[in-house]
């Protein structure tokens, strides 16, 4: 038998407004009608995969050591909105740059989507007060905070900047602009807006990656739950050759977790991926999910020995080209970073941020250590700036030996 999700009342809050929290895999069968319900009525807003009820699977597929967290707010028995938390028991890396200074251990809540839901017409304000006060009823369940991605204008922002009761840090390197791009009209009439030197550029990468292929290249698509042993193959030679896996540790993609939680999405007709194939081999990839009209790139990456044949790019300006082909798609939004490439192609922009808070005093002290290292990093960056030296450090930085194979277990990742 599934048990209902647990009911309660937080202090202060109007009478006809209740919460429940979904804290297990199987209490999210409990919702799913009303869930769906709440999504259809949200369409115009456009809500997020991350807002999904199959989302969460997707991640516990493959965290198996996590929980959802996820806070529903009623109006009697019509679901007003939600709140997808997942909790995770995890290290919290103090850095300084890239280095870690200190990894205390934490029990974390981690939102999963760009903030909140709220139906059209809810009193999105008072709701993220509401869901604040329901926070500091249950703080015992964790010790911070995580909000992987929040926009600026969010009314839950607002509240926790408001609030003097919650130790609230936002990294001021992670206060950036999420970059989409807006699939009107067809590829050439999008690319025409691009200045002429871009547009050359991506002519002679694909160009140059051509004549060194001799012709053997091309873009696999996947779609289907059918291929998923393929792609989670793929990704896992593709992903533990790129900088980022040179910079923060490779770790195995083709794993039964990692195909179980492709499987969540695939399922549903969600899942759309993209490989590059050069000669046979993979060298870079895009994964990423299409839902109500939008097609969220969750990950991008290439193999650095394919670097100077622009593989990434290539990839990139094909996967643009394929999603306006569909039909189907109206907006390619990279989500939460800033990135050349982003800004390259996006023709739209939000400003966001990542953010953190804590409510007992051990992990508001946590907090506010990391806030001083921010800003003796900050200060020292607008040093080597002015002596010209920045752009040589991140190039050793990145041309370091590469870390070991390992899961990294960081603040967001």
């Amino acid at each position: 038998m599934i048990a209902a999700p647990e009911l309660l009342e937080p202090q202060a809050q109007p009478a006809e407004i209740t919460c429940t929290i979904v804290r297990d895999e199987a209490g999210l069968d409990t919702v799913a009608a009303e869930w769906g319900d709440l999504l259809r009525r949200a369409a115009a807003a456009r809500p997020q995969v991350y807002h999904t009820p199959a989302f969460l699977r997707y991640v516990l597929r493959n965290r198996p050591e996590a929980q959802p967290y996820v806070v529903l707010m009623w109006h009697g028995g019509e679901l007003l909105g939600l709140a997808p938390f997942l909790f995770e028991a995890t290290r919290f890396r103090v850095r300084f740059s890239v280095r870690t200074l200190a990894r205390p251990s934490g029990r974390r809540l981690r939102m999963v989507a760009a903030g909140p839901l709220f139906a059209p017409g809810a009193p999105a304000g008072q709701m993220a007060a509401i869901l604040l006060q329901l926070l500091f009823r249950q703080q015992t369940d964790f010790d911070f905070a995580y909000l992987e991605w929040l926009f600026l204008d969010d009314p839950l922002l607002f509240e926790l900047e408001q609030n003097n009761r919650i130790n609230l840090f936002v990294p001021p390197a992670q206060r950036q602009l999420c970059r989409q791009v807006i699939l009107e009209g067809d590829y050439e009439q999008y690319t025409a807006r691009w200045p002429k030197k871009i547009r050359q550029n991506y002519r002679r990468h694909r160009k140059k990656l051509e004549e060194h292929c001799e012709g053997d290249v091309q873009i696999r698509t996947y779609t289907s739950p059918a291929d998923l042993v393929e792609f989670a193959e793929h990704l896992d030679t593709i992903f533990n050759r790129t900088w980022q896996a040179h910079t923060y540790g490779r770790r195995k993609r083709n794993t039964q977790g990692e195909i179980d939680s492709l499987a969540a999405i695939a399922e549903q007709g969600w899942l759309r991926s993209y490989v590059l194939m050069c000669k046979g081999a993979p060298v870079a990839f895009q994964h990423g999910f299409e839902f109500m009209g939008v097609y969220q790139g969750e990950e991008t990456g290439y193999d650095r020995d394919w670097a100077r044949f622009g593989a990434g790019s290539v990839l990139l300006d094909s996967v643009v080209r394929d999603l306006f082909s569909t039909g189907r798609v109206h907006v390619l939004d990279w989500g939460f970073g800033d990135s050349e490439y982003k800004r390259e192609f996006g023709n739209a922009e939000r400003p966001a941020c990542q953010a953190y808070f804590a409510l007992n005093p051990k992990w508001k002290s946590i907090l506010r250590g990391q806030a001083a290292a921010d800003r003796v990093y900050r200060f020292g960056h607008r040093i080597v700036s002015k002596a010209g030296i920045a752009k040589a450090i991140r190039a050793r930085l990145k041309n370091k030996k590469a870390v070991p194979a390992t899961q990294p277990a960081a603040n967001g990742e």
